[in-house]
């Protein structure tokens, strides 16, 4: 018997939503965040945690090159 397309075992982290290789630009955002601003930081609480995202993303919302280069490389939108 022939299952259905997108039925079968996915495993949760599975995120892919447009064919296999591609990514979310969202998982592009948290590496870059992950890398620069979250570099060897080191919380207390969870709200400095919060504002230290918060700062990272608007840094990235302020250059936009780099937004674009996160929409271009998931390979969700050929045109850019």
């Amino acid at each position: 018997m022939k299952r259905p397309s997108g039925a079968g075992i996915s495993g949760a982290g599975s995120r892919t939503r447009s064919g296999a290789g591609a990514s979310l630009p969202l998982e592009y955002l948290w590496s870059h965040l992950d890398r620069t601003d979250l570099a060897n930081f080191a919380p207390d609480d969870l709200g400095e945690l919060a504002a230290q995202v918060r700062r990272g993303a608007r840094r990235v919302r302020r250059k936009a090159d780099l937004s674009f280069t996160f929409l271009e490389h998931s390979g969700l939108y050929p045109e850019l």
